[in-house]
């Protein structure tokens, strides 16, 4: 009996002992599974991040599509009207309010072009921005 009870109490103690080891082994396990729906929320997030910054690529490239047509179209126009040079316009003056209403005329035009200009560098920035951004 009593090489049978030895016999049970080793037998108790290894099971004991496997139970330690499965338990250890379903904390791991659902710690695991715990990494894996973080890394799923991740790559979710990050997939609407990636869709965000397309969308805004999108729309920097439309607008800097569209601003470089505009752009072309005033240099067309430009050309078309020939070159005239803005002391020409200033010379052909009839008196003095007149001259001053060229200049300010010249200086609206001017204004607008550095504005074009301006608009058209930030939007190529944007877009090469958006870019990097992407690629990354």
């Amino acid at each position: 009996i009593e090489e049978v009870q030895g016999l049970y109490d080793a037998n108790a103690t290894e099971i004991d002992g496997l139970i330690s080891q499965k338990n250890a082994i379903d904390q791991e396990i659902t710690l695991l599974h715990q990494q894996l729906d973080n890394i799923n929320q991740q790559i979710a997030t990050y997939a609407i991040l990636i869709a965000d910054k397309q969308d805004e690529l999108d729309d920097a490239q439309e607008r800097l599509d569209y601003l470089t047509e505009k752009n072309k179209e005033r240099v067309r126009a430009m050309e078309e009207n020939g070159s005239v040079s803005y002391w020409s316009v200033l010379f052909q003056a009839n008196n003095f309010s007149d001259l001053l209403d060229r200049l300010n005329m010249i200086a609206e035009i001017a204004a607008a072009d550095q504005r074009r200009i301006a608009e058209l560098n930030d939007a190529a920035k944007t877009v090469e921005t958006a870019k990097i951004s992407l690629a990354k």
